[in-house]
């Protein structure tokens, strides 16, 4: 969280893909739609998965294998039960993230799918 940082903090950054460049991922907007806290964080030999409790209003955005961006980093959802999304993260994206020093209770911001809200938007949910 933004709010809890002090000067020296880490914090994820990257430079804006072009829009000519070669999308490797998903289309992220760098706005926070909400706030989720780590609950559990199981640690394997290649990589850890990290389970995060979800806004509920954000859960419809959500999908197994899906794509969702904690604290600015594009990640894909290994798991979603209830409203529990964990994401498994390798070697190189913990070493060259914040979330290899994350621990349970830490907060994370969220930014779901824009194209799920689009849809929902054309689908008739104008909220």
């Amino acid at each position: 969280m933004l709010g809890d940082l002090s000067e020296g903090s880490p914090v994820n950054l990257e430079r804006a893909m072009l829009a000519t460049g070669r999308l490797g991922g998903h289309i992220m907007q760098g706005h926070v739609d909400g706030v989720a806290t780590l609950v559990a964080r199981d640690s394997q030999a290649d990589w850890d998965d990290l389970t995060f409790a979800l806004p509920a209003d954000l859960l419809r955005y959500v999908v197994r294998k899906g794509s969702i961006a904690l604290n600015g980093v594009s990640l894909t959802v290994a798991e979603l039960e209830g409203e529990r999304a964990t994401v498994s993260l390798i070697p190189t994206t913990l070493t060259g993230t914040t979330f290899g020093d994350y621990a349970v209770g830490d907060k994370a911001n969220v930014e779901v799918d824009v194209i799920a809200k689009y849809v929902e938007r054309m689908m008739g949910d104008n909220s």
